[in-house]
């Protein structure tokens, strides 16, 4: 699991190119959903430890990143396998969807 925010693009490639499912969390500091989300995140991807890969990426430190992806509130959650977006989910939704969205994708 990764969630440091100061990602390099390089980074990011490399693990879109890894095979596996990448899960991104687009969130803000100043996002009471982000917060929220956050907590179910940490719930399901306990489950998922090495199998899939995740990135929080700050919106604010990383805005070509959201527009890249079409990231229009936050939080936005986006799972990509094979460098293709195969589900994204906005606000704050329950660790049940989280983890129902992840058994899609892989």
């Amino acid at each position: 699991m990764n969630d440091k925010n100061d990602l390099s693009l390089n980074e990011l490639e490399t693990l879109l190119e890894s095979g596996k499912l990448t899960l991104l969390d687009f969130w803000g500091q100043n996002c009471p959903g982000c917060q929220a989300l956050d907590l179910q995140l940490q719930k399901v991807l306990q489950n998922y430890n090495g199998k899939i890969n995740f990135l929080k990426i700050n919106i604010n430190d990383h805005p070509q990143l959201g527009s890249r992806y079409y990231v229009r509130s936050l939080p936005t959650l986006l799972f990509i396998k094979n460098r293709i977006v195969k589900k994204q989910l906005s606000g704050a939704v329950p660790a049940s969807v989280i983890e129902k969205s992840i058994r899609e994708c892989l």
